[in-house]
This record gives C-alpha cells, sequence and structure tokens, in this order.
C-alpha cells in the first residue's frame, strides 16, 4: 500500500464531482469523496472550493497513472486563512470586458486587463463544444472577451474568469470603425433555423439574429460528398463562425462557415481568383441557384449583377438562348 503524503496544491481544474490541483507531484486528482468530512453531505465541489485556491491535502500514488495523474487526494480542506478569504468573496459578475492573454496552458490561461490586473481563466469558462485545449485555442497574441468574479487572491490575481470567448480582432481600419459602431459583427453562434437556402443563427454574446445564405457560404462540405441543399451541411445546433453587416435593420452574414474545432475559429481569407465562388462547394451554389432560376425565371432580372460572375453550370439553359424556362 502505497504511503500517504501530506503537501499543499492550487486547484487548476474543478467540477462538481471532482477537481484537479498543481502541487510539487504534478497535478493531483481529487474526488468529491476526498472533500466530505464524517457525516456531511457534500453534492458539489463547487459550494467548497474555488478555482486557484490553494488547499491542503493527503494525497497517495496511484497503480498506473489515471485521469492523467500519477497522485489521487485522499482528503481535501481548506486552510484556515482561504476560508476566511472566501467568506468576504463577492459572487458578482463583471464583464464582459477585454483582456490581453499573457500565458497559456492546456487546461487554463491568465490575461490582463486594463482595469481588474491579473484574470484566471480556467478551461471551463470557455465553450466545451469548442475548446478541447487551451493552449491550442487561445496563445499571447490573442485577446479573450471575458466574464469574471472575485477569487481568492494569489500572488496578486484576484479574478477568475466565469465565461470567456476569443476576441477576433480586425486588421483593415475601415472594417475597425465598422466594427465599433456595430455596422460589422464578427463573431459566432448557434443554428437555431435552417432550409435548402439560408439558416439563422443566435448570437447570444451580442444579442443578435443573423441570416446566414447559401451564397456567402465558405466551409464547403467535406463531410457531405452528396449534399444538395445548405440543410444536408448544416444542422440545427452547429456552430458556425460569421462576418456580418447591419443591413436594412437586421445582420446578414457576408462570409460564414461551420466550426468543426477550435483550430477552425478564424475567417478564412479571400482568395484571389475569377470564380467568387470557387470555396463554396458546387454542388452548393450551381444546382441550388440553377434550380432557382429555373423555376423562377423573373428572378434573372433581380440577379443581374451576379449573373456573370457564376460558372455556366449555375445558370438554367434560357440564360443563353433567351427562352422561358421549363422544369
Amino acid at each position: 500500500m502505497p504511503e500517504p503524503t501530506e503537501l499543499s496544491g492550487i486547484i487548476s481544474k474543478l467540477e462538481e464531482t471532482y477537481a484537479f490541483a498543481t502541487t510539487s507531484l504534478g497535478n493531483v486528482f481529487i474526488p468529491i469523496a476526498a472533500a466530505r468530512t464524517k457525516n456531511e453531505t457534500l453534492l458539489s465541489l463547487l459550494d467548497k472550493f474555488s478555482y486557484n485556491e490553494t488547499v491542503q491535502m493527503v494525497v497517495i500514488k496511484q497503480i498506473g497513472r489515471k485521469n492523467n495523474c500519477n497522485y489521487q487526494a485522499k482528503l481535501v480542506k481548506k486552510l484556515e486563512g482561504s476560508m476566511l478569504a472566501a467568506a468576504r468573496i463577492s459572487n458578482e459578475v463583471f464583464g464582459p470586458l477585454i483582456a490581453q492573454v499573457t500565458s497559456t496552458t492546456d487546461s487554463y490561461a491568465f490575461a490582463q486587463n486594463d482595469e481588474k490586473g491579473t484574470i484566471f481563466v480556467p478551461g471551463d469558462a470557455f465553450d466545451a463544444k469548442i475548446v478541447k485545449n487551451v493552449g491550442r485555442y487561445v496563445n499571447t497574441s490573442n485577446q479573450l472577451v471575458l466574464k469574471i468574479k472575485e477569487q481568492i487572491e494569489r500572488k496578486g490575481c484576484k479574478w477568475v474568469a466565469v465565461e470567456a470567448v476569443k476576441h477576433f480582432v480586425v486588421e483593415e481600419n475601415e472594417e475597425k470603425e465598422a466594427v465599433a459602431t456595430g455596422e460589422v459583427k464578427i463573431s459566432w453562434g448557434v443554428v437555431v433555423e435552417v432550409d435548402e437556402m439560408e439558416a439563422h443563427v443566435l448570437d447570444e454574446k451580442n444579442g443578435i439574429l443573423v441570416t446566414c445564405p447559401i451564397l456567402k457560404y465558405t466551409g464547403g462540405a467535406d463531410d457531405s460528398p452528396s449534399a444538395r441543399a445548405l440543410n444536408d451541411v448544416i444542422s440545427i445546433d452547429n456552430h458556425v463562425m460569421f462576418k456580418a453587416m447591419l443591413i436594412n435593420g437586421r445582420y446578414d452574414a457576408v462570409e460564414w462557415k461551420k466550426i468543426a474545432d477550435s483550430h477552425e475559429l478564424v475567417m478564412p481569407k479571400k482568395v484571389n481568383t475569377s470564380d467568387s465562388y470557387a470555396q463554396t462547394p458546387a454542388c452548393l451554389v450551381t444546382i441550388m441557384f440553377r434550380k432557382l432560376l429555373q423555376n423562377h425565371p423573373e428572378d434573372m432580372d433581380r440577379y443581374s449583377s451576379i449573373l456573370d460572375q457564376l460558372p455556366p453550370s449555375a445558370l438554367p439553359d434560357c440564360y443563353f438562348s433567351r427562352e422561358n424556362c421549363t422544369e
């Protein structure tokens, strides 16, 4: 039986039923049972501990590496000083605010805000569907949009993020001004409605609904080679990233794509090409647009400004023969 060791550590990840702490022995896994005292009913570690809090533990070496740790806590408790400090901490949430990333690990990051100073950003503050590894999602060149609350101060860090998302910085001066005035939004959201030709995306961060048409989709259809319509590629609850403009009181996407993982949280760069729709799979544009004009030839006048830019396969025969379209 391994001999128990007593030491202190800093909580780096905190869930209801388990936590991880950084110690001189490396990461230590903390099950909820280790925090329960005799005759105590503890249902969540979140009720007892805080991110970045220093705790006292009795740990044993595990037989084999489990939960990516060599050690597991058999007993964990607050330090006396931290108990008094925790009683004075407010649960008020501040933000959103922007902070510059200063360092990262796989499971957490630190960021700096001009007003609040250093902010601890645990991995749980990010959307788990998007961010699997904090260090791969952000680096020291990035800024984050954060909502934060107080934590027990440690080495000058008094704040912990409860929500975090990467802040997309716009480079062009004209676009910076448009973003500042709200005329352009560069963000991401969740698909709440989709049909053959367009999707509606809810951006909870900005509180807006964005219309994302098929002709502005740049994500491709690699996962759906037999796709014939937008709803063959995009589904409700998919996450998408977009650049949208405020037009006639609503936001319409000028570029958008589905997000498969954190590496794709960058808008695609425009490619100089004679075919302005080269980034969009032919099956989505050519077939659907051809069908639209074939069934509604009167719309050719409406789309006359872009018809010359489309490949011939996207146009009905009557466009070339000037005859009436038929089914």
